[in-house]
């Protein structure tokens, strides 16, 4: 399965070997022939999660999108876009609901609060998630998270973060 869900940014590279990020304005690309899979969106109705759901029912996706009950949902949302509703840091009706979809994107997280409201918007109901799965059927789980989760109190002033940077190490002072 090659479900592309964003835009995959490919290194350009200039003449002294540096990544030159503006050269690839403006450049076109190509998307693979996908064939449509059962995707659940996590957090559907959130900044990210709401436009993931639109690209998958744009390209033909079957989209199931888990919204919290007090979210408030589109009124006219595309044909191929099922909303259910459900709390991931409880397991719930939800749960059986989510169990024959290929494809997760997990974007449902905590924006504020305090730590406790955080790590159970979190930690917790990624556990619950992981739980509710049929992990036989499934194909492809994508987790989406921020840099909030590296150190990056600790690095160098102007120099990027990427998977190499080490962890926050102390778990508590997450945003």
């Amino acid at each position: 399965c090659n479900l592309s869900v964003a835009r995959r940014v490919l290194p350009v590279t200039d003449r002294t070997g540096r990544n030159d990020r503006r050269s690839q304005a403006g450049r076109s690309f190509r998307r693979p022939e996908v064939a449509a899979v059962k995707v659940l969106v996590t957090g559907a109705t959130g900044f990210l999660g709401r436009s993931i759901v639109r690209a998958l029912a744009s390209r033909g996706h079957e989209v199931l999108a888990l919204a919290r009950r007090a979210a408030c949902l589109p009124k006219n949302p595309p044909s191929q876009v099922t909303y259910v509703r459900g709390d991931l840091r409880q397991k719930g009706e939800w749960c059986d609901d989510i169990r024959t979809v290929d494809v997760v994107v997990h974007a449902a997280a905590a924006t504020g609060g305090g730590f406790a409201d955080q790590f159970a918007s979190t930690v917790v109901a990624t556990e619950n998630l992981l739980d509710c799965l049929d992990w036989q059927s499934l194909r492809r789980f994508v987790l989406i998270s921020s840099f909030s989760v590296y150190d990056y109190a600790g690095r160098r002033a102007r120099s990027a973060i990427d998977e190499a940077q080490p962890l926050e190490p102390d778990p508590s002072r997450r945003d």
